[in-house]
């Protein structure tokens, strides 16, 4: 199993506003559904409460919570999990077999921090979009990523710049853990994506 963090940055770090999106960027979006699409994706419960209907199309979905009861709005295909022993645990065990897959972290920021911090559920591979533009009007009340994830990056990963556009202007970036085993085929499927 490989972990893949995926998240859209701003040049502030910023990654969200009030539980949402503080921007609406289609290339980035059919992205990340290319990339997601018929995997397993993990979250923390503000996440999956604000996706559309509370779930995303033809993806499995693991919600991390400490509680076992947290109500899904799709039983077949999502979980409930925590982590206990810097080891990702499901509240039950019949969707056991999504742990053995590749595993997509989508946020939010708290999650993104536990696993960027935690040497045992650091993530083999990241796929980061900056848009490289500032939003001084979220810098209150945004949502950014933890400055300790970027110490991390800088020690731990190696990046190398996979696509660039001008309009709007966003480079994508991927980083590979250093401790990485190499994955050619997840890594031509992230490159291909991201150059179409």
């Amino acid at each position: 199993m490989n972990k893949i963090a995926l998240w859209c940055r701003d040049l502030d770090h910023l990654i969200g506003n009030q539980n949402a999106l503080p921007w609406h960027l289609p290339e980035d979006l059919k992205r990340f559904k290319k990339i997601t699409l018929n995997q397993t994706l993990i979250m923390g419960k503000k996440t999956y409460e604000s996706l559309p209907n509370r779930t995303l199309p033809k993806r499995k979905l693991i919600i991390l919570t400490q509680d076992p009861n947290y109500a899904v709005s799709d039983s077949e295909n999502h979980s409930t999990a925590y982590i206990k022993n810097n080891k990702i645990h499901l509240h039950t065990e019949k969707e056991k077999a999504s742990l053995d897959n590749d595993l997509y972290i989508i946020g939010g920021a708290e999650i993104y921090k536990l696993f960027m911090t935690t040497p045992e559920l650091q993530p083999e591979y990241i796929i980061e979009t900056i848009y490289n533009t500032h939003h001084p009007k979220h810098t209150i009340s945004g949502i950014f990523l933890n400055p300790e994830i970027q110490k991390n990056l800088d020690k731990n990963y190696t990046q190398q710049l996979i696509s660039r556009t001008k309009e709007p202007a966003l480079n994508v970036l991927l980083w590979t853990h250093k401790n990485a085993p190499e994955n050619k085929d997840l890594l031509k499927k992230i490159k291909g994506i991201s150059n179409e």
